[in-house]
C-alpha cells in the first residue's frame, strides 16, 4: 500500500519567550510593576506541526490518530482495515484515485463516528437490551482470547496424527466365500482348522457349486458390512474369519473370508484432516487440564446439596427456589453460586419454561452442567483479567468495534426507521425512472448447419433465403459436418442473446424470426444459423419486481436519512483531520 503523508499535530511542547521564573526574577518583575514600568507581555505558545511519511500498513503506526471527531480519535488502523476490505481481489488504482478513495473512506468513518456519538448522547447505550448484549459479548471475547492464548503454541502429537491417518486410509484385501447353507460354511471353517489352504479349498467349493467366491480386492473397513469389519479388525494378515451371517437384498447368506493384506496408501488430504483432528484433540486436552486446575484452586462444590436438589419432585417449589440463597459452590475471591442462581440459569435455558421441563423430567440431568457454566463465567473472566487480556489493544479494538456496530444499528432501528415509510407511489416512480433495469433480455431460439468450408455454407444459406425448407437443405447440403455438442450448443434452446459468443451476436445483428445468417465459429467451421424465434426485450411487469424495488427504495431512504443526520451532526461537530491534503 502506498505511503500516506500524515500531518501530526504535536502538543508535547510549546515555544515561549519567557523561561520559568525563579523566585528572584519573579520578585524583580513584581517591583517593576509596582514602580509603574511596563512588564514584558507573555507570548502565546505556537503549535508545532511535524510532517511524517509513514507506511500505512505498518503495525508500528497502526494506532496513529489520523483524525479527531469531537476528541474521539480515528486511528490509522481504522482506515487501513476498510481499505484492505475494499481492495480485496482488486488492483490498487492510480495515485490520484487512491487519494480520492482515502478521503471518501475517511469521510465515511467520520460520519459513522458522529452517528455513534449521537446514539450515546440520546442514551441508547443505557438500554437494558444493549447492556445485556454487551455483558455477554465482553465475557465471550475474553473467553475466546484466553482460550486462544492458552493453545496458541500447541502442536499435534505426531503419534496421534499417524494413528488417525492410518485409520482413515487403511484398506484390507479380503477374499470371501459365500454359502447358502450355514452347515457348509461351518464345514469349511473346520477344514481350514485342520490345515487345508484357504485358496485351494475355496476353489474346490466353487467347482462343486457349494459356494461362490470373489477374488481378493482392497476395501476400506468402513465400506464393509459391520459384521465383516468387526471380524476383520480381530484378524492378523493371513487369518480367516468365523462363519458370519450376512443379509443382502433380504436374502440371508453365510460368509467366510481371509484377510490377505493391509495397506495404507498416501493421501495428502487425509493426512491434513488427521493433523487437524489431532490438533483439536490436543487443544481440548490442554483446555480441560486448565479448567481442572482452576476448579482445584478456586472452587468448592457442595456435592451433597447439589445431588439433593430435585427440581422434578412434585413437592419442588420452583418459585421459592428462584430466591433460595443456599450456596451450591464457593468461588475463592468471587461470588458464591446459590440455588437461586442455578434456578435462574435453568429457567433461562429451557425455552418453554422450567415448570414444563420439570414435568418432562429433563431438568435434573442439566443442573450440574448449568452449575459449571455459572462457575466458568467467573473463573474465565477473572483469569483473563489477571493475564491482562482486558487491557490489551486487541481486546479493546474488538470490543470497540462491537460497541460501535451495535450502537450504529440501534440508532438506525430506533431513530431512523420509525420515520421511514415506503409508499406505493414511491415504488411506481422508481420503476418508471429505472425501466432499463427491469426488462427481460432479448432471447433467441436457433438452429444451425455446420460446414467445413465457406462455399458450401454460402450455398446452403442462399437456398434457405430463397425459401427452401430447412430440413430439406440439411438432408441435401454438400459438405455438411457431423457436428459436436460444442458446435451446436445453441440448437433447440431459447437462449439470452447476450450469452452467445461475441462473433455470433455480431453475425445475428438485429435478428428477427425467420432470418438466416452465416457465422464462422472459433473452431474454424462455418455455421448457417436459422432464427426460429426472436423474442425482443420487453418490460417486466411492475407486480413481478415490486418487492425488489421496495427494498431498493427503502435502502435509499435509509441512506438519505443517514446522510441528512451526518450533515447535521457534522455542522455542529469539532473535526480535525491530520491526513495531508484532506485537512478540515
Amino acid at each position: 500500500m502506498k505511503k500516506l503523508v500524515l500531518v501530526v499535530w504535536c502538543f508535547l511542547f510549546f515555544l515561549s519567550v519567557c523561561a520559568v521564573a525563579s523566585p528572584a526574577s519573579a520578585s524583580g518583575k513584581k517591583k517593576q510593576a509596582e514602580s509603574g514600568k511596563t512588564v514584558e507581555a507573555k507570548k502565546a505558545p505556537r503549535e508545532v506541526q511535524i510532517i511524517l511519511k509513514v507506511p500505512a500498513s505498518s503495525p508500528a503506526f497502526s494506532r496513529f490518530p489520523i483524525a479527531l471527531v469531537n476528541d474521539d480519535p480515528v486511528l490509522m488502523q481504522d482506515l487501513t482495515e476498510i481499505l484492505a476490505q475494499s481492495h480485496e481481489g482488486k488492483e490498487v488504482g492510480k495515485e490520484r484515485a487512491g487519494k480520492l478513495e482515502y478521503g471518501a473512506i475517511l469521510d465515511r468513518i467520520i460520519n459513522t463516528r458522529l452517528i455513534i456519538q449521537e446514539a450515546m448522547n440520546i442514551g441508547l447505550d443505557e438500554q437494558p437490551e444493549y447492556k445485556s448484549l454487551l455483558e455477554i459479548t465482553e465475557r465471550q471475547m475474553l473467553t475466546d482470547m484466553l482460550m486462544n492464548k492458552l493453545v496458541k503454541d500447541v502442536k499435534p502429537d505426531p503419534a496421534e496424527v499417524e494413528k488417525r491417518f492410518r485409520e482413515k486410509v487403511e484398506e484390507w484385501k479380503i477374499k470371501s466365500v459365500l454359502f447358502d447353507k450355514e452347515d457348509d460354511a461351518k464345514k469349511m471353517v473346520a477344514t481350514l482348522k485342520a490345515g487345508k489352504g484357504f485358496d485351494e479349498l475355496a476353489a474346490q467349493l466353487v467347482s462343486a457349486k457349494t459356494a461362490t467366491s470373489d477374488e481378493g480386492q482392497y476395501l476400506k473397513p468402513g465400506k464393509l458390512l459391520p459384521a465383516i469389519a468387526a471380524a476383520g479388525a480381530a484378524l492378523k494378515i493371513g487369518g480367516t474369519s468365523p462363519v458370519l451371517k450376512v443379509t443382502q437384498d433380504k436374502v440371508t447368506k453365510f460368509l467366510v473370508f481371509k484377510l490377505e493384506d493391509k495397506r495404507w496408501p498416501e493421501d495428502p488430504k487425509a493426512k491434513q484432516q488427521a493433523e487437524q483432528e489431532a490438533l483439536v484433540d490436543k487443544k481440548n486436552q490442554v483446555l480441560e487440564q486448565f479448567r481442572k486446575s482452576l476448579y482445584k484452586q478456586y472452587v468448592k462444590v457442595h456435592e451433597k446439596m447439589l445431588d439433593g436438589l430435585d427440581y422434578e419432585s412434585p413437592k419442588a417449589d420452583l418459585e421459592k427456589l428462584m430466591t433460595d440463597t443456599r450456596v451450591l459452590a464457593d468461588v475463592k475471591d468471587g461470588k458464591p453460586i446459590t440455588v437461586g442462581d442455578l434456578t435462574d440459569g435453568l429457567s433461562a435455558h429451557f425455552y418453554h419454561g422450567l415448570k414444563k421441563a420439570a414435568e418432562e423430567k429433563t431438568v435434573n440431568r442439566k443442573k450440574r452442567e448449568m452449575l459449571f457454566k455459572l462457575i466458568n463465567k467467573q473463573l474465565i473472566k477473572r483469569e483473563a483479567v489477571q493475564r491482562g487480556i482486558d487491557r490489551s489493544d486487541a481486546y479493546k479494538d474488538r470490543l470497540r468495534d462491537f460497541k460501535n456496530s451495535t450502537l450504529f444499528g440501534l440508532f438506525v432501528k430506533d431513530v431512523l426507521l420509525p420515520d421511514i415509510h415506503v409508499k406505493r407511489e414511491d415504488l411506481i416512480a422508481y420503476y418508471g425512472d429505472h425501466k432499463g433495469e427491469y426488462t427481460y433480455p432479448e432471447m433467441l431460439k436457433l438452429e444451425g448447419l455446420a460446414f467445413a468450408n465457406r462455399r458450401d455454407a454460402e450455398t446452403a444459406l442462399a437456398r434457405l433465403k430463397k425459401g427452401d425448407d430447412f430440413d430439406w437443405v440439411r438432408a441435401n447440403a454438400e459438405g455438411l459436418l457431423a457436428t459436436s455438442d460444442e458446435d451446436t450448443f445453441y440448437e433447440g434452446q431459447v437462449l439470452m442473446k447476450k450469452t452467445l459468443p461475441e462473433g455470433m451476436r455480431k453475425a445475428l445483428g438485429k435478428a428477427r424470426t425467420g432470418d438466416f445468417t452465416l457465422f464462422k465459429g472459433p473452431e474454424g467451421h462455418f455455421h448457417v444459423l436459422a432464427v426460429q424465434q426472436a423474442i425482443p426485450p420487453r418490460q417486466m411487469p411492475f407486480e413481478n419486481v415490486q418487492d425488489e424495488i421496495k427494498q431498493k427504495v427503502f435502502d435509499a431512504k435509509v441512506d438519505k436519512a443517514l446522510a441528512d443526520w451526518s450533515a447535521k451532526l457534522r455542522a455542529a461537530a469539532e473535526i480535525k483531520i491530520y491526513l495531508s491534503g484532506m485537512e478540515s
